[in-house]
């Protein structure tokens, strides 16, 4: 299952771009909004913020272009203050920076930049076109090194051209929604061919932007959690730092001792060292979203609560038996797992993040006591 997406929550970010001369000259394109270091901008390509006169691209001044945006089903236009970079060759891309936005809707958290690492994935954008002046979300597949193919719609055979069907969604972000944020990977540029018969999107990556934008407007860390799960899966956990951490935690191993002995009497030592890997383990996997996405940290604590605490309600605390507190235990495990599947997209059958989690999350509340398991 798959996280899903919000068209009326993108439309906050997701936005529209008109340009108009008082000599007649127009254009329109659709961007990004994102924040740097507190200051509103706006991401696109260079070309929508241009008009063409004898073959030559030739930029509108910031006043005559205007960002329209069309969240909470109400068109609101703000001012650019500045266009802090244009260029219409290679790259083609432009930054806008406008005036700030206080609409209760956290774009410093929701929208970060990232780099497109998984490939085979669907991709969303919205774009701002003659037949959907007011946006519309489109999902798209990579099917090419910078070329991404519409699904479930075919440009071509609209009731307008495929090229004037496309035009408005030159400058969109592209996204991919991941642990409550929405990352953009790159932006539509151009169609593959005017005629639009292959209903296919060319695209850069959002890395142009950095010559502008620091390192504030990005998130590789969380995006990048399958090759970091990746790097500490096939990480050995070495005595040393087992031993290390059975010093300074004590009382932590007591607890975890006397669960032991409980949940594996006859295995205590080696379930030991397991559940200590598993805890250093996830420690180091999860510390980059701690950090970098404390949002998506913060949900993930409140469903392991809630989820623990609907189950174990119904569990005894004091057993006659290992058996049963062992049953017990391993069904709290494959019961966590299920409800929390639908945060970890990226789970894949060689690398099973939610399970990883679970095992994690388990081990930290034998070791902190707040998995009762004792015998009669």
């Amino acid at each position: 299952m798959r996280d899903e997406w919000n068209f009326l929550e993108m439309q906050h970010f997701a936005v529209k771009i008109v340009c108009r001369k008082d000599s007649g000259e127009t254009n329109t394109g659709s961007g990004t909004i994102v924040v740097d270091n507190g200051h509103f901008y706006v991401l696109t390509a260079g070309h929508c913020i241009c008009y063409q006169n004898k073959g030559k691209y030739l930029l509108f001044n910031p006043k005559e272009i205007s960002i329209v945006q069309y969240s909470e089903s109400v068109e609101k236009v703000h001012r650019v203050l500045d266009i802090v970079k244009s260029d219409t060759g290679e790259s083609d891309y432009a930054v806008l920076e406008i005036e700030k936005i206080e609409d209760g809707f956290d774009y410093a958290k929701k929208v970060k930049r990232a780099k497109m690492i998984v490939p085979n994935d669907t991709f969303q954008f919205v774009g701002y076109t003659k037949v959907a002046s007011k946006g519309r979300l489109f999902s798209v597949s990579k099917v090419g090194d910078h070329c991404l193919h519409l699904s479930n719609l075919q440009i071509d055979g609209q009731v307008c051209s495929g090229e004037e069907l496309s035009r408005g969604c030159s400058g969109a972000g592209i996204f991919l929604y991941r642990h409550s944020r929405y990352y953009m990977l790159g932006y539509l540029t151009d169609i593959r061919d005017n005629s639009a018969a292959y209903s296919d999107f060319l695209w850069k990556d959002e890395e142009n932007f950095n010559e502008i934008l620091s390192d504030d407007s990005r998130d590789d860390i969380t995006v990048d959690l399958i090759q970091k799960w990746d790097e500490y899966d096939e990480l050995e956990i070495e005595q040393v730092q087992i031993d290390k951490f059975r010093e300074e935690n004590s009382e932590w191993m007591d607890n975890l001792r006397r669960k032991c002995a409980v949940l594996y009497p006859n295995e205590v030592d080696s379930k030991i060292k397991i559940f200590i890997d598993d805890y250093i383990r996830g420690e180091g996997s999860f510390q980059c979203i701690k950090d970098s996405n404390p949002t998506f940290d913060d949900d993930l604590q409140k469903l392991m609560n809630r989820e623990i605490y609907r189950r174990t309600k119904m569990m005894p605390t004091v057993y006659e038996s290992s058996t049963s507190a062992r049953q017990d235990f391993l069904d709290l495990a494959d019961y966590l797992t299920k409800r929390v599947k639908a945060k970890f997209p990226e789970d894949r059958e060689e690398l099973d993040l939610s399970s990883s989690y679970v095992d994690y999350q388990l081990a930290s509340r034998l070791l902190n006591c707040s998995l009762k398991f004792k015998k009669s």
